[in-house]
């Protein structure tokens, strides 16, 4: 039997009409389920006026500290590989015969990481030490290459990613799988459903974030006069959030003002590209630069992406357009004779020590022009001249 529904849409026959159930919302994706979509990472990307660059687009002003990051060159003694040096009897003592094997099999691959050094006995002790460090994690990777057994992310991070970025992150603070607050988007056109509910996630947890240590920015925050206390007072972090949600200024800039200089994105072994992490980890940076951009601080955030046995680098920045429109660029690391973008094989010894001394550069940066670049966006914001 049919029945016929009346111009409100109700039916006109005898049978009693059934409630439909509404629907339930779907849920906003995680920053995880957003990066591994390519449609969903693209639909974030734009409202947040995110751009991928080439590296040679890097800002001149920036130039200089993003070139001093990837500078490995002549970082480690020369002597450590010529037998008749002081510093190669020092270290035959005290080394095994692998860990020269290793330190010579790095200068076969690329000398440029050697110099020739004169009374640098200082420096010995705290560098084998660090080095020592990044051997171990070279020689377990040895070990699981020549045996074939299948390595989880976890046993990737706890025997070789976390180990390295602890030799290479030493003054600097570290913090594993923190939780970063996503940005709200930039763009304000008319969008649907599905869009708004991309741009509903609200954090990434990135698999280790570099800060600036909370005693060096300490005197931005701490006293009456402070700038935090300062830009807290303003009329206008009255209007930015609600203290109940968590968006309010403080929570925004948290009481200790934490700047984040680089993070880290560690995926399975499973993923044949790093694409996936790479995505995830411009969602860290991202945050970290509209935090900086909103603070007047001028500086670039560095991402590292790790994945089985390689690691590819990005660095990002803030830019005001002639239009006066806000874009965060991310530019791959390049290789500049290659052309192509850089990706390091860390079972090759020169590989390894590259990844570890590009840490130990963004830890000397973090706690030096970093810092730097931070107080003078903290005058800026303040009413101060640059």
């Amino acid at each position: 039997m049919s029945y016929a529904t009346n111009s409100s849409g109700t039916c006109s026959g005898k049978r009693p009409q059934t409630k439909t159930a509404k629907q339930p919302s779907k849920r906003s994706p995680s920053a995880n389920e957003i990066a591994k979509n390519k449609a969903y990472f693209e639909t974030w990307c734009h409202h947040q006026n995110l751009e991928q660059t080439s590296y040679k687009d890097i800002p001149e002003d920036l130039k200089a500290d993003i070139e001093q990051v990837f500078n490995v060159s002549q970082k480690i003694p020369l002597g450590w590989v010529t037998k008749k040096s002081k510093q190669y009897k020092l270290l035959k003592k005290i080394a095994t015969p692998d860990f020269l094997t290793f330190v010579r099999q790095a200068h076969k691959e690329n000398e440029e990481l050697f110099y020739e050094e004169e009374n640098d006995d200082e420096a010995f002790g705290p560098l084998f030490m660090d080095i020592s460090m990044v051997y171990s994690c070279w020689e377990a990777l040895a070990k699981k290459r020549k045996s074939k057994e299948n390595w989880s992310e976890a046993d990737y991070g706890a025997n070789v990613y976390t180990p390295v970025r602890r030799a290479g992150l030493k003054e600097s603070t570290k913090r594993n799988q923190c939780r970063v607050c996503l940005p709200q988007h930039l763009v304000l056109e008319k969008m649907g459903s599905e869009s708004r509910r991309i741009l509903g996630a609200r954090m990434v947890i990135p698999d280790c974030a570099v800060f600036v240590p909370e005693h060096l920015v300490a005197k931005l925050s701490d006293s009456e006069d402070s700038a935090f206390k300062k830009l807290k007072r303003h009329e206008s972090a009255h209007n930015t959030g609600e203290p109940t949600r968590q968006s309010s200024f403080p929570y925004q800039c948290t009481p200790c003002f934490e700047f984040a200089s680089s993070f880290s994105e560690d995926k399975k072994p499973s993923h044949q590209i790093l694409e996936d992490a790479y995505r995830q980890n411009r969602m860290s940076t991202a945050s970290a630069v509209r935090h900086l951009h909103s603070l007047h601080v001028n500086a670039p955030v560095f991402g590292l992406v790790w994945s089985d046995n390689h690691v590819r680098a990005h660095v990002d920045w803030w830019k005001i357009t002639n239009d006066e429109q806000l874009i965060v660029y991310s530019a791959p690391y390049m290789e500049e004779e290659a052309r192509k973008e850089k990706e390091w094989e860390l079972h090759k010894p020169s590989d390894l020590l590259e990844v570890f001394l590009i840490l130990r550069n963004i830890d000397r940066f973090t706690t030096g022009p970093f810092v730097e670049k931070v107080e003078k966006g903290m005058h800026i914001n303040l009413g101060g001249s640059p």
